[in-house]
């Protein structure tokens, strides 16, 4: 073959390559993935119930249920009979009330007279997580009353005061910050240095030979 021909060939060659690249499928572009989107958490206290405190006697609209009878409609308002039938000129002490009966009722229930708003939780009741850390020795030699110098018999040996809250605490699961308090309200056993001799024996108030003492006041 002449040089001529291998040169032909040569190009002819060239052209199909050509060509079948153009033909050739292209190759699917990358995209890069799309980045997660960000979350801003916004963290607001929850209201407090906008419900006001009832007064006691304030009456409230109630309508009869199935089976109602008037002492049952004014043990539930912890009212009485008499201010019901009152409070709804017409209605007689009947043995049933109608449901669907509309009613005016005056209510004393203590809840209605409270504020909505749950103030005492009760983490501050049991000896739990909240105790954690919660000196009761210092808490009480901090201030003035005659709890500081009071000690009393429980579990197998005399103890100071704090001592003997912290012992109930452990063994009953009550909060000592709760004793402490409770303790304070009714002898002021916190803030009085100079105490009733019936507030040395008893000072949750609780007036039983046999109970006489922190420690069987506490339990």
């Amino acid at each position: 073959m002449t040089l001529h021909g291998w040169a032909s060939r040569l190009t002819a060659v060239g052209v199909l390559a050509a060509v079948a690249g153009a033909c050739a499928a292209p190759q699917a572009e990358q995209m890069p993935e799309p980045a997660s989107p960000t979350i801003e958490v916004s963290l607001e206290a929850t209201p407090l119930p906008t419900r006001e405190p009832f007064a006691p006697g304030e009456v409230l609209p109630y309508i009869a249920q199935s089976g109602d009878t008037l002492p049952a409609v004014a043990a539930h308002f912890n009212s009485s009979e008499a201010e019901v039938l009152q409070a709804n000129p017409g209605l007689t002490a009947t043995t049933t009330l109608p449901a669907g009966l509309p009613m005016q009722v005056p209510a004393y229930y203590l809840p209605l007279t409270t504020t909505p708003f749950q103030s005492f939780p009760d983490s501050e009741v049991v000896n739990g997580p909240t105790a954690v850390g919660f000196n009761t020795r210092a808490e009480i030699l901090k201030r003035p009353g005659f709890l500081s110098s009071l000690s009393d018999y429980a579990f197998r040996r005399e103890r100071p005061a704090w001592e003997v809250i912290d012992v109930v605490a452990r063994n009953y699961s009550i909060h000592p910050r709760l004793m402490l308090t409770l303790l304070e309200h009714q002898s002021q056993a916190l803030s009085e240095p100079f105490p009733e001799e019936a507030d040395l024996i008893y000072p949750l108030g609780y007036e039983n030979p046999r109970y006489r003492g922190l420690y069987r006041q506490l339990i």
